[in-house]
């Protein structure tokens, strides 16, 4: 096994690091008590760099007794969550012992050491939360309370972070496209931070790179090397935090941290701003589905919150006289407008892709909770959930948060004695409708199209939102109803994947034209047929032969029973992708939105590699081509890795078509190809479905490639399981990643 050469601060000085390669430039810097720090601050978030706020440390309200170790010892939590850098693994211990080992610890890690702790993801006690607020010491725009952040008061991002020298946090983005803030609020021995970041718009290339050291950058799993960073396609900003330093994180900047000396504590939150919530839902989210990231900060759900809180505002714009609202162009109220179309702009999107004509017949989710029974939504009864009520749910394979449509099998995750099901509707194992289209499912494939909320009740607000905009603007129909006419969305090809599961007919042939032995066996479900063509071909060889992804091909298909429509599409969609690469990936590197169609194919192309949230029920897709698997049993951990073939072109290269074996139920889909494990680990057996207490308890993977040190550290009797290309250390079940980091 190879491995990376380790990390060490040993040597490092920040003029050594900006010396030793041309790419590697010293963020910028920038003093609390300017003038002009509001400028520099705007431009920062403006060109997406990062920036340094220095000197806070020295105003007059700073903390100085209440951020030291000894208050938080007397008056923080009595128990810190750290890590041991060595193994990845995870405990808890009291928070005096932490600090006493912390100071025991030599400055840089020795070869004999087998134990560096890292404080992470701690509360913050609540009197830093109100210093933020109302000292005054931290400009009021990057507070996490300011009105400018969207993020949702039940998220709670503000953590502190205590380390020592030789500590670190992987390569890895915030959060959904979030702006991050980091404090430097105390230090001794002289304790600081090493950062490496990107610029925002370099996020896809730092991807891509990540891609060629056989790492996902979203899977937050590499610590990367100085040297692998200067060879790095793109400009890298380093620099060093130290007491009173702001780092200021853009959106979707990738940023690597590096603790320095002694024992260094942060405080770190996040902010959402309107141009983050358009970049995750355009850019982040349909990555995070492939690899499986889960969401948090609720995208969709924080578009429709803050689309919602826009009508009071617009309602008072709307009664104001005519001569008033020209006095205040260029004012707030241009604000208000401005904001409200983009948002109205980013929900109809929404709208669209989670639409499906057979709405009004699914069954609604009345409340969050899984006692309250699920309620049909029909005309009659168009309101199935309390005004304003919360309806969380999250998908068990991916991990996004579900505003709307999703599909649910309640047959997979509990059945009691008698047969009859123990668990309520929205607490069954449940996919949303991205991962659904693309053959991801349960273990029985038998689903069913669910709603969250009636929607109707979605389309009578963006309507109500849409027409005080036209009545502000005075123009007689800026912003038209909304039209579902045309076959387009991810909700409704999988409802029409759904109704194509239920044909009897249990395979179809993959035919590749002009390639010898090219044909093969898959489930029926698993390929559309051409008229044109009279042939069929699977959604796996339809992406890498013509570029064109299940759902376009799904949506064309449903919609002209002579498949000329279809026939047409994957005739030209090669090409159709080919043209539009350029403005696509121009697209990408400014946040801008995409072209849907480009987006899924190129995505479901490139990321093939995903970590299964809840492993226990889940079958994989067409296009997960390697996959982490956590299975539990027995109540042990066990690190399963499942390989699906490249999506090269396997099949045209065996000598006999690949067959089917004979399948007692119909319905249940095969993979494609036959999983390759490795060569130390067996497959699961077929189980029958369990019964759980509650289907929300979750299985969170954390997997970490520690870069090898120079000398070889102690590792668990968890974290010797056999891999191909790192050193995956299993960590505590049910652990979570680093919101922020630092």
């Amino acid at each position: 096994m190879h491995l990376a050469p380790g990390i060490s601060t040993k040597e490092w000085s920040l003029e050594q690091i900006l010396h030793s390669n041309e790419r590697f430039q010293a963020i910028p810097r920038f003093p609390a008590s300017s003038s002009k720090l509001t400028r520099a601050i705007n431009k920062s978030e403006r060109e997406g760099q990062p920036l340094i706020i220095e000197g806070l440390h020295t105003h007059e309200k700073w903390l100085r007794n209440e951020f030291s170790p000894e208050w938080l010892m007397a008056n923080g939590p009595r128990d810190i969550s750290v890590r041991n850098v060595h193994d990845w693994s995870d405990t808890i211990i009291p928070f005096p012992e932490f600090i006493a080992k912390s100071r025991a610890s030599p400055t840089f890690a020795s070869s004999d050491e087998q134990e560096r702790l890292y404080g992470k993801d701690t509360e913050c006690p609540e009197e830093w939360n109100r210093w933020l607020q109302h000292s005054g010491v931290v400009p009021s725009s990057l507070t996490p309370h300011h009105a400018n952040n969207l993020l949702s008061s039940r998220v709670e991002t503000l953590m502190c972070y205590l380390g020592i020298g030789d500590t670190f946090t992987p390569c890895h983005k915030d959060l959904c496209a979030s702006s991050g803030q980091n404090l430097m609020c105390y230090t001794e021995n002289g304790g600081s931070s090493f950062w490496f970041m990107t610029r925002s718009l370099d996020a896809p290339e730092a991807s891509r790179y990540f891609q060629k050291l056989k790492q996902e950058l979203d899977h937050e799993t590499h610590v990367i090397t100085v040297e692998q960073l200067a060879k790095a396609p793109f400009d890298v900003f380093i620099g060093e935090q130290r007491l009173g330093d702001l780092v200021l994180v853009p959106p979707r900047s990738c940023h690597q941290v590096v603790n320095y000396g002694g024992i260094t504590i942060k405080t770190s939150w996040s902010r959402m701003t309107l141009k983050g919530l358009e970049t995750a839902l355009y850019h982040e989210l349909p990555i995070y589905r492939r690899v499986c990231r889960p969401e948090t900060y609720r995208i969709k759900f924080t578009i429709y919150e803050t689309l919602r809180r826009s009508i009071e505002p617009l309602n008072e714009l709307r009664r104001r006289p005519k001569h008033r609202q020209s006095v205040l162009a260029n004012t707030k109220s241009d604000n208000v407008v401005a904001n409200a179309r983009t948002l109205l702009d980013l929900f109809d999107d929404i709208l669209v892709d989670e639409y499906s004509p057979t709405h009004a017949r699914m069954y609604c989710l009345s409340s969050g909770s899984s006692s309250t029974p699920a309620r049909l939504s029909t005309e009659e009864n168009p309101l199935c959930h309390a005004e304003g009520a919360d309806i969380h749910v999250t998908c068990d394979f991916c991990g996004a948060d579900i505003f709307q449509s999703f599909f649910e099998c309640l047959e997979c995750v509990a059945t009691n004695a008698s047969g009859t099901h123990s668990v309520q509707r929205g607490d069954g194992f449940v996919i949303c409708a991205g991962c659904y289209v693309e053959g991801r499912s349960c273990e029985c494939t038998v689903m069913h199209p669910m709603q969250c909320r009636p929607f109707k009740e979605l389309l009578a607000y963006r309507n109500q939102v849409a027409g005080l905009l036209s009545a502000i603007m005075r123009t007689d129909d800026p912003f038209p109803p909304l039209k579902f006419s045309a076959p387009r969305g991810t909700f409704r090809a999988a409802c029409v994947l759904q109704q194509v599961r239920k044909d009897k007919r249990e395979t179809k042939v993959c035919t590749l034209p002009r390639r010898a032995n090219s044909s093969h066996e898959v489930p029926n479900s698993w390929a559309l047929y051409c008229k044109k063509c009279h042939s069929a071909k699977c959604f796996e060889h339809l992406l890498m032969s013509q570029k064109l992804h299940v759902t376009d091909a799904l949506l064309s298909h449903s919609s002209d029973s002579s498949h000329e429509k279809l026939h047409n599409y994957h005739l030209t969609s090669r090409e159709r992708f080919q043209n539009g690469m350029d403005a696509f990936l121009q697209s990408q590197k400014e946040a801008t939105k995409p072209d849907f169609t480009l987006q899924r194919a190129y995505l479901a192309s490139e990321y093939g590699t995903c970590k299964p949230i809840n492993s226990q029920f889940m079958s994989l897709g067409w296009y997960d081509r390697h996959a982490q698997v956590l299975h539990v049993a027995n109540g042990q951990d066990e690190e399963l890795e499942e390989d699906k073939r490249p999506m090269s072109d396997p099949p045209s290269t065996q000598s006999q078509p690949r067959t089917i074996p004979p399948q007692a139920d119909s319905a249940l889909p095969l993979p494609t190809t036959a999983q390759t494990l490795s060569p130390n680990l067996s497959t699961r057996a077929p189980t029958a479905p369990k019964l759980v207490e509650r289907k929300r308890k979750r299985v969170v993977m954390d997997y970490i490639d520690v870069p090898a040190a120079s000398y070889k550290a102690k590792r668990s009797a968890r974290s010797t399981l056999n891999t191909t290309d790192a050193l995956h250390v299993n960590a505590p079940k049910g652990s979570m990643t680093s919101i922020g980091g630092g």
